[in-house]
Parts: structure tokens; C-alpha cells; sequence
């Protein structure tokens, strides 16, 4: 046995093994150091996710677009994967719909919406990448038959269908106020590129959407967007 070609074994092993735990260490400091960032684009993300789906539904296509541009990044999935990228965002907003009228158009206006976020959590997830997982409470009064919004899970619907009535296209609903609330976890999966963190996927775990109609014929003027208060709806 040569020993000289034992020991330029063992040392080399034994460089692999340091380097590697520098690395280890090194990319955790980082990531470390990387969280309250992570966390605050998150908390942005949510209040400008608020904000989009104010306005007619069929107008809100172009703010969305806006939102996903800033807070997206293409990555690819697998065709079994139910996270929502910013690719099947995009198809998303121009899928025909069963809550959608003969013309394909919906003709709810939101008035309000609002996402209370809160219990943070932040983890390491693969290299170059963080987990972001999140309680929430959605609220949104709009006025109309059918409306569709972007939440968590992508692009949504929500009718007087989850009224239990079947007929929602019907004209008593069309000056009536709506509440549509859902309650859940928000998982956001984070890569960083190019020295900056965007968002690769979102999903909404065990999430519990309901509509109810308002005690109000028609919505007022005024429009409320608070994402930032953690807590019940006031």
C-alpha cells in the first residue's frame, strides 16, 4: 500500500469536509442575516395583494400583472404541483370561468379588502431558498353578481353561488353587497437572484372561503385596504 497516496487521500477528504462545513456555516449566517428582509417583502406583498383586488374585476387585470412583476420571479413546476407561479398566474387571468357572464366579463365591483397577517415564520429552504409561512384572515365586500379577486391561491372567484343560490346571474343580486371572507395559511417560497429575494410560489393552506350577504342593499363609496393590522376584522 502506498502511504503517500493514503494520506494525499485523507487530506484531501479532510479539506472537503472543513470546506464544506464553511460553507454550511457561512450560508447560514447569510441566510440569517437575509430573514427580516424576507419577512418585510412578505408583509409588503400582502398589503399590495390587498390593494390589487380593489375595483371593478375585469379591471384589476393590469394591477395584478404590476403586482407580479414586482414580487415574481419565473420558476418552473412540475404539472402536479398546486403552488401557483407567476406563469399559471398570467394563464390564470385569462381563463374562461363558470362565475363569469355569456361574455365572459364580471361585473362586481370590490369595495373593500383588507388581509390581516400574522404568527411569521421564516425558514431556510434549499439553497437560495426560504419558506414563509403565515396566518391570515381575507376579507372583501363587493357589490354585484360574481367577482373574481387574487388571493393565495391565485386567481379566485367568489358569487352569490356560495350563497346557495344557483341563479346568481339573477337581477335581485346585481345592487346587492357581498362578504366574502376566507381564513388559512399562506406558504410563500422564496429564491434569490441576483442578490435579491422574489417569489417563486404562493399556496393557501387549509383555507375556509365563505361569502354572506350584507345587511346593506348597495356598498358605499369609501374603500378600506389594511393588510398591515394583525387581528379579528374591525
Amino acid at each position: 500500500m502506498n502511504l503517500r497516496k493514503v494520506n494525499r487521500g485523507l487530506v484531501l477528504g479532510a479539506v472537503l469536509i472543513v470546506g464544506t462545513a464553511v460553507y454550511v456555516v457561512a450560508d447560514m449566517q447569510s441566510f440569517k442575516k437575509d430573514k427580516p428582509a424576507i419577512e418585510e417583502i412578505s408583509k409588503n406583498f400582502t398589503e399590495a395583494l390587498a390593494k390589487s383586488n380593489i375595483g371593478t374585476s375585469d379591471n384589476n387585470v393590469e394591477q395584478w400583472k404590476k403586482l407580479i412583476d414586482d414580487y415574481f420571479t419565473d420558476y418552473k413546476v412540475s404539472e402536479y404541483d398546486v403552488r401557483a407561479n407567476k406563469s399559471m398566474l398570467l394563464q390564470q387571468m385569462s381563463q374562461k370561468n363558470s362565475y363569469a357572464d355569456e361574455s365572459g366579463k364580471f361585473n362586481a365591483n370590490i369595495q373593500k379588502s383588507q388581509i390581516f397577517p400574522k404568527n411569521f415564520q421564516v425558514s431556510k429552504y434549499g439553497p437560495n431558498g426560504a419558506l414563509v409561512t403565515f396566518d391570515y384572515s381575507f376579507y372583501i365586500d363587493f357589490v354585484g353578481q360574481s367577482e373574481r379577486h387574487f388571493d393565495f391561491n391565485g386567481i379566485d372567484y367568489a358569487s352569490s353561488f356560495y350563497y346557495g343560490d344557483e341563479d346568481f346571474w339573477s337581477e335581485k343580486f346585481k345592487d346587492k353587497l357581498w362578504s366574502y371572507s376566507d381564513n388559512g395559511t399562506a406558504e410563500l417560497y422564496f429564491v434569490k437572484k441576483d442578490n435579491t429575494w422574489k417569489i417563486a410560489t404562493i399556496q393557501s393552506l387549509e383555507n375556509d372561503p365563505d361569502v354572506n350577504l350584507s345587511d346593506q342593499s348597495s356598498a358605499e363609496d369609501d374603500t378600506v385596504t389594511d393588510s398591515n393590522a394583525e387581528g379579528d376584522k374591525s
